[in-house]
């Protein structure tokens, strides 16, 4: 299965996708598994993964050194 990360950026200027319409997407199933996770011990710095049912795979960085994020 062919894994593809997006950051938030890249996901939200694409399609418009944030933190919570991702929830949303949970809600109604559209997505397989959602965690939260740390993806950099350094800056600890966390991050949603979503696995949307087609496999995709969308990353989100809620927060990093250069600050930024989706609220």
């Amino acid at each position: 299965m062919n894994i593809k990360t997006k950051t938030a950026t890249e996901i939200e200027s694409e399609v418009g996708i944030n933190r919570n319409t991702l929830k949303t997407w949970a809600d109604l199933g559209y997505i397989k598994r959602i965690r939260l996770s740390r993806v950099n011990v350094r800056y600890d710095v966390p991050s949603i993964e979503a696995y949307l049912n087609d496999g995709i795979k969308y990353s989100e960085v809620m927060g990093n050194e250069t600050g930024n994020s989706i609220t």
